[in-house]
This record gives C-alpha cells, structure tokens and sequence, in this order.
C-alpha cells in the first residue's frame, strides 16, 4: 500500500514531465523505474540485515524470525519493480477493468498457491509466503502484459535489471561485515556501507542517468520531508555520473 501511496503521488509529476501532451506511457515507464530506485534496495538491504535487525530492535530471543523477514523482503520485489504503480496506471488511464483483472489473478493465485504450498506440501508459513511470492510475480506479469496489449507501455527493464543488481551486490558487500557486540554499530555500519555501495553502483551500472536525476530532483526537491537529503542523494549520484 505505501508504494501505491508514492505511485498516486509521483504519477501526475511524471506525467507532466512526459511532455506538453501528458504522455501516460512515458510517465508509467518513469514511475516505474524511479520507485524501484527508492524502493528496491531497501527490500535487500532488509535481507541482508535482517540477522542483526531482527534481534537489534526486538531481542535475541527473536532472531529465528530473521529468515521470515527475509523471504517476505523477497516477496516484496514483484510490488516494488512495477506491481503497484500498475493499478494506479490502470485508473489513470480510465482502465479500471485492467485493475480489475490484475487484482483477480492475484487473489486467484495466493487462494490457491497457499493451501498447496503450506498444507500439502508441508512448508508451513514459509509456503505461505511462497504463496505470496507466487501472487504477485504473477500479477505481475499479468499487469505487465495488459500495460503492453491495451496501453502500449512497457517499463524499462533494463535499467530496472541495474538496479536490481546495484542492490544484490550491497547486500552481498553487507553480508561480509563483521558484527560488533553492540548489534546497533553493527546495523548502522550496514546501513552505510549499502548506501555508499548502491549509490555508487547504480549510476555506473546505468540503472540511473543524468535525465533521471535531474527529473528526481524536479519531483523531490519540492517534498519538505526529504526534500534536503534526496539534494544530497542526487548530487552524489551526479558526482558519479559525470566521472564514468
């Protein structure tokens, strides 16, 4: 919900910017790539950190739950590369029949998936978080699909496929970190080591350009909230940009 909340938010910015005309097409591929941006590397940065997060915020004895909230980090990717900016596309465009489907074929898979992964196949909750995962890869794809047939619009996969692994290789450089006996030190090194990692990697790995950057900074230099540090944020990335 909190990444459709952003997607109802930034939608009508980007698509100002597509152009005079308003054109939906473009500002669904900006959307698009410009929430997994901001919403990708927090989802691994989750897997990588959950063992000291876990026990960090709600005590050792709740470090069997870290592999729970690693696998629902996972679960998460679908909805942050594209499934939900998909149903505010939808709406947008006076589509609300695509909505529709796409809620459908996600609800149809998890009612399914659920019960034959968690009960006949014995996995317990984590088959109920396969399902899950089932769900909204599924949905996914669908929505992908309908995007492409009725409205002629595509994301960019490539520049998202960066993205994804800016994010995986920090949270793999995270994953060799020691851990200090005070687990705060220890989750707030992580926390920077990933940021400077992603931030770096991204922009040379071409999952963000110059015209990115400088629309970001259109759309997000107006937010009080977090206005200061995306300013900061994007002039690091422009830094990089301009030296590869």
């Amino acid at each position: 919900s909190s990444i459709i909340s952003i997607g109802g938010a930034l939608f009508p910015a980007f698509s100002i910017l597509a152009g005079a005309g308003g054109d939906l097409r473009v500002a669904f591929g900006l959307s698009v790539k410009y929430i997994s941006y901001l919403i990708v590397p927090i989802a691994l940065f989750l897997v990588a950190s959950s063992p000291v997060l876990v026990p960090a915020f709600y005590g050792p004895s709740f470090s069997q739950a870290s592999p729970y909230l690693q696998l629902l980090a996972i679960t998460y990717l679908p909805v942050a590369v594209g499934l939900g900016i998909l149903p505010v596309y939808f709406n947008g465009a006076a589509k609300t029949r695509l909505s529709l489907y796409l809620y459908l074929i996600n609800s149809v898979l998890i009612v399914v998936a659920a019960p034959l992964l968690a009960l006949q196949l014995g996995l317990g909750v984590n088959g109920l978080i396969y399902a899950l995962l089932v769900a909204n890869v599924g949905g996914l794809a669908l929505g992908l699909a309908l995007a492409k047939r009725s409205l002629s619009a595509s994301a960019d996969l490539r520049s998202i496929v960066m993205i994804l692994l800016s994010s995986a290789i920090s949270a793999a450089v995270v994953t060799f970190l020691p851990v200090f006996p005070s687990l705060s030190l220890t989750l707030l090194l992580q926390l920077i080591v990933f940021t400077a990692c992603y931030l770096t990697l991204a922009p040379i790995l071409r999952g963000i350009n110059r015209e990115d950057v400088g629309r970001l900074r259109l759309v997000l230099g107006g937010l009080k909230a977090i206005g200061a540090i995306s300013g900061w944020v994007l002039g690091y990335e422009m830094f990089i940009i301009e030296r590869v």
